[in-house]
């Protein structure tokens, strides 16, 4: 579960005005200094894609020197280096409760009962991430405006991107 006790240099009153802040009183206490921000998650992101950059890299280049190339066109690569992003995420959150971007960055992906989520919603939660981007990025912008930083994806899997040190 969440603990709240310890937030270095934060007052109650400040808490007291965040929570109000992020909805109503009937929820349960919401601050904006808890959850991933926008600019977090961007870098999170790009250190993961530059990970699966260089594994899809790898795979072209199995591909390349392998007899198999004259049988298996080029195309078929994509399918299995989007397979590859989806089990990498997949394995990650489970596993470890975010991709090595977000842990590098301090950030957790957790449910609304602020516990890891298992394979099965990081597995709808990727497959909606790709929904997310096909809006023209809008799911991914989405969290620069959204008082508990959700996007999309988020959103359709009821999952939060908080700070790691908060998350249990």
């Amino acid at each position: 579960m969440f603990t709240f006790d310890y937030l270095p240099g934060r007052s109650s009153s400040h808490l007291a005005q965040d929570s109000k802040a992020c909805g109503t009183e009937a929820d349960q206490p919401c601050r904006r200094s808890l959850f991933g921000g926008f600019w977090r998650r961007v870098c999170a992101r790009v250190v993961d894609l530059v990970q699966l950059s260089l594994l899809s890299s790898g795979i072209s280049l199995i591909w390349v020197v392998s007899p198999l190339r004259t049988v298996v066109p080029a195309s078929a690569l994509l399918p299995v280096q989007l397979a590859v992003a989806v089990i990498y995420e997949v394995a990650c959150v489970s596993a470890f409760g975010g991709t090595v971007g977000k842990l590098l960055l301090g950030l957790r992906i957790v449910g609304e009962d602020h516990a890891f989520i298992g394979r099965t919603r990081a597995f709808f939660r990727s497959i909606a991430a790709v929904v997310s981007g096909l809006i023209l990025c809008a799911g991914f912008v989405m969290v620069a405006f959204d008082p508990q930083k959700r996007a999309l994806h988020d959103r359709l899997c009821k999952t939060r991107v908080v700070t790691r040190w908060l998350a249990k």
